[in-house]
């Protein structure tokens, strides 16, 4: 690592063999089953002169990369070059929070909204207050198992982009939203800028805080894990209890994705 330092991670993906970490201009990649080999890129590979701030690794075994500022790279798996894919002339559009996708749909998190990217034809769909968000600044998106598109903001539940449903907590408090991340059992877990983690399970939600053993109210989950299920018993369950929270009825939340 003193060769080829990268001082702060701040975006992690993962897959069955294949680790990415992101930092301030520089990606480093291990493979699982090698650990002692650590392949580096940087400007040098194309990465841009920003901070990496999502990586997502696609059913293709392309590797997708946010930017704090500067839109969206990507790594075609049989290249080493990296290569920018979405540039946008809204400054905010290009300060990417988050990235996932299924078949051949990307999905993004910005500053102005999430959007989605077809990857075969580079077709984007936006969504933003003007469609029914609640907030323009998306802080993380996530793709359930069931096909379902959930995004992180400023609003008092979770909200879905791909159909009309909603996880809306009792007396609407007024949560940010930051991190979101699915279990085995398809369980949605959110973390906030303060108010610590929400579990939300079909019909019940469960909360966790620092009184109930979390070290912090502010919670990230920095890489969808493999195993989420077990690194969420290992890191919260041993040291929190059940709050009995529960969902309201599911309500619509935001227009059918056509």
């Amino acid at each position: 690592y003193k060769n080829e330092p990268i001082p702060e991670i701040t975006a992690i993906a993962l897959s069955e063999s294949d680790y990415w970490f992101g930092g301030n201009g520089k990606i480093a990649y291990v493979n699982r089953y090698k650990p002692e080999e650590i392949t580096f890129f940087d400007r040098l590979n194309g990465v841009p002169e920003a901070i990496i701030s999502a990586l997502f690794v696609d059913s293709y075994g392309d590797l997708w990369i946010g930017t704090d500022n500067s839109g969206i790279y990507r790594k075609k798996t049989d290249s080493n070059r990296i290569r920018p894919f979405f540039i946008s002339s809204n400054s905010l559009e290009n300060a990417i929070n988050g990235i996932d996708g299924a078949n051949k749909t990307i999905w993004v998190a910005s500053n102005n909204g999430a959007f989605s990217i077809d990857m075969i034809t580079g077709n984007r769909e936006y969504y933003n207050t003007s469609t029914g968000l609640p907030h323009n600044r998306i802080h993380d998106i996530l793709v359930g198992k069931d096909g379902r598109v959930w995004v992180a903001t400023i609003t008092s539940g979770l909200y879905c982009l791909s159909d009309d449903f909603q996880y809306r907590i009792k007396g609407n408090p007024k949560l940010d939203f930051f991190s979101l991340a699915e279990d085995k059992e398809g369980a949605i877990w959110a973390g906030t800028y303060g108010d610590g983690v929400f579990k939300f399970a079909g019909d019940t939600l469960e909360y966790f805080n620092t009184e109930s053993g979390l070290k912090s109210d502010f919670a990230y989950f920095y890489a969808r894990f493999l195993d989420f299920s077990s690194f969420i018993s290992i890191f919260f369950l041993t040291f929190c209890v059940h709050m009995n929270m529960y969902l309201e009825p599911k309500t619509p939340a935001c227009p059918t994705r056509q």
